[in-house]
C-alpha cells in the first residue's frame, strides 16, 4: 500500500489511497457526506459569500460550515474521548452527531428549518432536510440552481441564530 496522499479541492479533503485490489477515498467531514463534489464552492461563490450583506457575526459560523470546522459531538468525541464521552447528539439523543446532523438532520433542528423555510415562504426552493443543507454547502438549490442573494442573506441569518 503506498502512502496516503492529501488533496485539497475547495472546502472538501479528499484521502486517496492506493491498495494493490481497490482504491479508499474518504473525506474528512465523513458519512454521510451529503454534498457531491461538483457542488464544491468555486472563486466566484466565495466572491457571491464576502459580498452578502450581512453582518460580520453571521459570517465566521457559516464559514466554519464550509470549511467543516464547527465542533460537533463526532468530532469532539473522537479529539477528546474523556469529555465528550459519546458522539450522540446532546439534543435528540438517537443519532450520531456529524456536521449533517448537527447543522439540519437532528429532528430539533429539522423543525428549526422546517419552521424558518416557511416563515420565508421557501418551501418550493428547500423543500427538505437535503435542500437546505445544499443550499447552505454550495448557494444552489437541490437542482443545483444559484440562489438569489436575498435567500442566501435570509438563510445566513438563520443559521448564525441556529
Amino acid at each position: 500500500m503506498s502512502t496516503p496522499r492529501l488533496l485539497h479541492t475547495a472546502n472538501l479533503y479528499i484521502v486517496w489511497a492506493a491498495h494493490t485490489s481497490r482504491a479508499t477515498i474518504t473525506t474528512r467531514m465523513g458519512s454521510p457526506l451529503r454534498l457531491p463534489t461538483h457542488l464544491l464552492l468555486s472563486p466566484a461563490s466565495w466572491r457571491l459569500f464576502w459580498s452578502l450583506p450581512l453582518p460580520a457575526k453571521a459570517f465566521t459560523p457559516w464559514w466554519r460550515l464550509l470549511h467543516d470546522r464547527i465542533g460537533h459531538r463526532s468530532w469532539c468525541h473522537r479529539i477528546v474521548p474523556e469529555k465528550v464521552l459519546s458522539p450522540v447528539c446532546a439534543l435528540c439523543g438517537i443519532a450520531t452527531e456529524d456536521l449533517y446532523h448537527f447543522v439540519v438532520d437532528c429532528s430539533y433542528k429539522a423543525d428549526y428549518w422546517k419552521d424558518i423555510v416557511s416563515i420565508l415562504s421557501l418551501q418550493h426552493l428547500l423543500p427538505s432536510n437535503q435542500a437546505v443543507w445544499t443550499a447552505l454547502a454550495s448557494f444552489c438549490s437541490i437542482e443545483l440552481i444559484e440562489l438569489d442573494e436575498n435567500v442566501l442573506v435570509a438563510l445566513g441569518a438563520a443559521f448564525t441564530t441556529l
